[in-house]
């Protein structure tokens, strides 16, 4: 079977008109078409629609999938597997496809057979065509989750499999070759039951299954290292990365069968772990799913007595809690639950307990909407920007003088620039329409009169050279000092960790990019 790279750039754009403030609702949905636990999901954005596969139905492990249309909000029969599998990895392929498709693929990766044995079968399932192929076996088999990339530079790393056991397993394509490389080194400790997920530099954190010891995977130099402990190995907890690039882990049960309670942030640039809010209702087989507005809904899971948890909680990253919302229709563990544009959280299949049947009813999570979206308001100083779908806000920039009406009260004029040195950076920061200063650009060396690296200003436009107004004219230069205390600049430092996490990465703002005059500099907006 011949294969082409092809690189597609999807963006999803959603009507944000009309919203009031409502709120959140827990509304049923289509059931799926045959009942299962154990699935999995992926939402495929070019298709507008949320696919799950495998799992299992009573004693019997599934081989068909399911689509769910987000414009019907109805399920339709998809594509049948070449194995049964439960928990099977799968992963969204955009960049590669047979010859001749040009809407990629999705790869349905190892699970687990009928006697819980992890397999070495892949699918390989081509959206245009609609198709299931086999696609090369692994060295080994894999279960329980997958890490997907879309990478630029060759060797191109497309997905990383870790355990059952230590075995690491990535998909590599190099001289339009594509093949499953097993990585010559192995985690120091074998896991199940693990969780992992990608951090930045090229890494991936394994949490649980088999020790209290977190590691690191670097899957371009194929290095394994050990990271931080947690108090106790755990097992059904779950894992997601927050807006600013923190790994909340919360839940599951210890070595000794006790349900956690308590909940812990990792950041994975400090290599620092530190405790959080404890959930209301300890569980464990449960979901965890970022929301647009930055918090984190927990569905679901098995309690100490064996049963279904109908409780759902949200977890607020700015206050550190966690607190109860809304119940399930059905309370239920070992489902899916998977985060589609505005309509909220699709909640599917599971089972209602331990040793019960699974179940194929649905239902919906909306979040709260508390404001219009892109309209501005003031959270004390700070000037925050409703986001698209109205059930959250970002914070833009902090007003010195204070905030009213979502203004700065005696702010900079829009469209002035200004040069900061930040200890860390050298960046641009531009005045908005809402008078505050909020980044622009970063340097790569210098920065004068509000542009990089020896750019040219327009001339008659008001500038700020690192913490200086500077008033251009035919003829008259005026100065007026304008003093940045040491103060102002660690504030300014922590608004961009409060916003989206690390000046050192500018793709993890929430940001429209604007190259013109950059002269080469990365320029971002945030919104």
């Amino acid at each position: 079977m011949r294969y082409k790279i092809i690189y597609l750039t999807i963006s999803l754009m959603f009507l944000s008109i009309g919203y009031t403030q409502e709120p959140a609702k827990v509304k049923p949905a289509q059931s799926m078409i045959t009942p299962r636990a154990y699935h999995e999901g992926l939402y495929i954005p070019i298709e507008g629609s949320y696919l799950i596969c495998g799992g299992k139905n009573g004693n019997t492990i599934l081989d068909t999938c399911e689509f769910f249309s987000i414009q019907t909000l109805s399920w339709t029969s998809g594509p049948k597997m070449k194995v049964a599998r439960k928990n099977p990895p799968i992963a969204n392929f955009f960049a590669l496809s047979k010859q001749g498709s040009e809407k990629g693929s999705i790869l349905i990766v190892g699970g687990e057979d009928q006697s819980g044995s992890p397999i070495t079968k892949a699918d390989f399932y081509d959206i245009q065509t609609k198709s299931v192929d086999e696609f090369k076996p692994l060295p080994v088999g894999h279960s329980g989750g997958i890490v997907f990339f879309n990478p630029t530079e060759e060797p191109l790393i497309f997905s990383v499999l870790i355990g059952p056991g230590n075995s690491i397993t990535k998909l590599v394509v190099s001289n339009n070759e594509i093949n499953w490389v097993q990585s010559p080194n192995n985690l120091s400790y074998p896991r199940n039951g693990h969780k992992f997920v990608a951090i930045p530099e090229s890494k991936i954190l394994i949490v649980g299954g088999g020790n209290k010891v977190m590691e690191v995977y670097n899957y371009k130099d194929d290095s394994v290292s050990v990271a931080k402990e947690l108090p106790s190995d755990i097992i059904g907890h779950q894992i997601v990365t927050l807006s600013n690039s923190d790994i909340l882990i919360a839940g599951g049960i210890n070595e000794n069968g006790s349900f956690l309670q308590e909940t812990f942030i990792y950041n994975p640039l400090m290599n620092e772990i530190r405790k959080t809010g404890g959930l209301n209702t300890p569980r464990r087989d449960f979901r965890l799913t970022l929301l647009h507005n930055g918090k984190v809904l927990a569905s679901g899971g098995i309690d100490k007595d064996g049963k279904a948890i109908p409780q759902l909680e949200l977890y607020d990253p700015n206050t550190g809690k966690w607190a109860n919302t809304l119940n399930l229709i059905t309370a239920r563990a070992n489902h899916t639950a998977e985060l589609l544009g505005p309509e909220g959280v699709l909640i599917c299949g599971g089972n209602v307990g331990e040793n019960t049947p699974s179940i194929k009813t649905c239902e919906i999570y909306t979040p709260e909407k508390i404001c219009n979206p892109g309209t501005f308001s003031c959270d004390g100083n700070w000037i925050v920007k409703c986001n698209s779908f109205g059930d959250g806000t970002n914070r833009t920039n902090e007003c010195p003088g204070g905030c009213k009406d979502g203004q700065c009260i005696g702010g900079c004029k829009e469209g002035e620039r200004r040069c900061r040195d930040i200890g860390v950076k050298i960046i641009v920061e531009i005045c908005n329409a809402t008078g505050g200063w909020v980044l622009h650009q970063q340097c790569e060396e210098s920065c004068k009169n509000g542009y990089c690296d020896g750019e040219i200003p327009p001339r008659d436009t008001g500038v700020l050279d690192a913490g200086r107004d500077t008033f251009l004219s035919d003829n008259q230069s005026e100065k007026r000092e304008d003093i940045i205390g040491n103060d102002e600049i660690e504030e300014d430092i922590l608004m961009y960790k409060d916003t989206e996490g690390i000046i050192d990465n500018l793709s993890s703002f929430d940001t429209n990019t604007d190259n013109s005059g950059s002269n080469g500099c990365s320029c971002s907006f945030i919104e």
